[in-house]
Parts: structure tokens; sequence; C-alpha cells
């Protein structure tokens, strides 16, 4: 295990700090890396704590000033990046309603800016309350949950008359470069794109639940700096069984309680790194999947697959700023031979660029 004193317990600014046993641990929640993202470090009433392989110890305590708050997220970014697994951030169980309060009004702050539709924001919002949900608390995730998800997609898509009203509200909103509600950016660029090649509704929400759970193989692999700059070799192999992962953990956590995911789900997760030409992972498919081509990818699994790709390229990362607009675009077609032909075609549409823009 990694030695967490050398980043974790340093005496000029940890030494007032509070600490308590490891056998407290039950009564702490961890929080995923996109999490600590979404939070206004500067402005939050709870505490923020540290495992590491000695003690507990609250990190971010919300009486220290502005200035501290905001220099021990930059130390909290970078522990989580270079620990891994022998450290976790963690708040208490008690203070879970005050995080997700917190995060919402961070997030309304955030988009208030860029003047969106009210109603597609509220949609927004809590479709973004989801993914919180699904990134802190997997292991209970229920049946409610998938139908909240389902409900708030059949929303989001009657607020808007036009699949590019979405992707363009949504590119409004991640103009910023954050990363943090990756899960629900994904979700809504695939809902445009299935709502513009008529997907029914029933089809529609269960393209939502996918996309909202498309990444969840991630949380379970020890890479918590994988959205936040380039993986060397061995980590890419360690990301690259993330979609198998996921896929498990989903029949897993099926067998464990009552909720049933859309067998589309199951595709999503585990064939949204797929290339349409073969060269994706984890199994190399190719093509579309048919009568014809029974090893092929399911369309579901493609629109995932632009969806995610459009915005990673949308989000800063520590090795690259966020890119605009048009270069996202751009870039992407130089990619399309990746995906399959007619979500491509859809998504450019959406994305208001002709097929040979440049």
């Amino acid at each position: 295990m990694t030695d967490s004193k050398k980043f974790v317990f340093k005496k000029e600014t940890l030494d007032s700090s509070i600490t308590v046993s490891p056998e407290k641990i039950k009564d702490f929640i961890e929080i995923n890396f996109r999490l600590l993202q979404a939070l206004d470090i500067a402005t939050v009433n709870f505490g923020i704590w540290l495992l590491g392989s000695e003690h507990i110890l609250e990190f971010v305590n919300p009486a220290l000033d502005r200035a501290e708050k905001l220099k021990r997220k930059q130390q909290l970014i970078s522990i989580a990046q270079k620990i891994k697994s022998s450290s976790k951030l963690l708040i208490l169980h008690e203070d879970e309603e005050k995080m997700h309060k917190h995060i919402t009004m961070a997030r309304t702050k955030r988009i208030e800016a860029s003047g969106g539709d009210k109603t597609f924001v509220k949609g927004y919002l809590k479709l973004a309350e989801c993914s919180d949900k699904v990134l802190t608390c997997m292991e209970e995730v229920d049946e409610a949950l998938v139908q909240e998800i389902e409900s708030l997609a059949t929303n989001v898509l009657a607020s808007m008359t036009e699949a590019r009203d979405i992707v363009d509200e949504v590119m409004s909103m991640i103009s910023d470069g954050n990363a943090a509600d990756h899960f629900t950016f994904v979700t809504m660029i695939a809902l445009a794109i299935g709502k513009e090649l008529k997907l029914s509704d029933d089809q529609l929400k269960k393209l939502s639940v996918g996309s909202m759970f498309h990444d969840i193989g991630i949380l379970h692999l020890e890479l918590p700096n994988w959205n936040v700059k380039a993986l060397t070799a061995s980590e890419m192999k360690i990301y690259e069984t993330h979609p198998t992962v996921g896929e498990e953990h989903l029949v897993e956590l099926e067998n464990k309680s009552k909720v049933r995911f859309p067998k589309e789900a199951h595709k999503i997760i585990a064939e949204h790194h797929e290339k349409f030409e073969g060269s994706g992972f984890p199994l190399g498919k190719r093509g579309r999947l048919s009568q014809k081509n029974p090893d092929g990818i399911h369309i579901f699994s493609s629109i995932v697959a632009i969806s995610d790709k459009f915005v990673h390229y949308l989000e800063s990362r520590q090795d690259r700023p966020a890119l605009d607009r048009r270069t996202a675009i751009k870039t992407m077609n130089q990619l399309e031979k990746d995906f399959d032909p007619i979500v491509m075609n859809v998504f450019r549409k959406l994305a208001g660029l002709s097929y040979h823009p440049f």
C-alpha cells in the first residue's frame, strides 16, 4: 500500500484537523472524484474527510476561510491522483443531504450565465441529481431511481421542440469545460440523437438508463485520475476493462436487489467503446447488430459512443483545455470510421455542421 503520509499528513497544513479512528468508517460515505469537481469548496458547509492508511482525517473543515478551502481543494485533487486506492475522499452520512443541496446550488449558479431554457435547465438539474446518486450510492440503486431517470428523460425531450435545441443547450452548459456532470451531458446528447432517429418513447427511456450508467465500470477500478489526464500504457489496459466490469456489476446488482435494468442498458455499458470498423474494446465488435450480423454493435451503444466522445472533447482535462464546439466536431469528423454512419450523420445534423465543413 502507498505511504499516504507522504501526501496527506503534512504538519504545516493539517496539524489542526480533526482525526478519528478507522473503525468509524461505517459513519462515512465515499465522494467520487467527479463529485469533488462539482463542489464549490470555498462555500461548503460540511466536512470533507480523507481515509488514509492510518487515520480518517477532516481535510476540509467548513470553518476554514475561503483561501484555505481553495488551497485544500487542489491538494485533494492531487491526493486523489497520486494515492489512488490507499486514500479515499469521504463525508459523514449525516452530511449527504447537505452535500447534494450544495451541489445543486453550485450547478444552478454555474449555468445561470448561459441563459438556457428554464424548463430544460430544471430537467438537467434533476438528471444531474440522479447522476450523483449513481456516483455515490451505486450499491443502493433501486427501481425508483431507474424509473426517475426514465421519467426525467421524457420530460427533457418534451421541453424541447427540436432535438438540435437539446444539443445547443448542453453545449452552452458545458462551455466552461466542466466535467463533473459527464453522465448527465452524455445522456442528454444521446437522447437528442435518439429523438432525431425517431426512437419510440419506450426506446428512449431504455437509452436514458443505459446512458446514465454507461461508465459505472470505471467506479470499480483503481483509476481515480482517468478523466483528468492521459493514461499510461499500464493504466490504459486497466481502463479498457471497464465496459466488462460495468456490465458484470450491473448483473451483480440485479442479483442482489429487485431492480431490473433494460437489456439495452447492458449492451450500452458493455459496448460503448466498440468501434464500427472493429478496432474498439473490449471485444473488437464490428458493424451494426442485425440478423445478418448477430455479433455487431447495438445502435444504442453507438449513440452513446458518439455522445461520450463528443462530451469528452468539450470537457477540460489536466493535459489539455476543453475544445471549442467547432474543433470538437472537426475532431469527431476525423474519427468518422469509428462510428455507425447512420448515427454519425444524425450527430452532424444536430451539431449544426455539414459533412465536410473544413
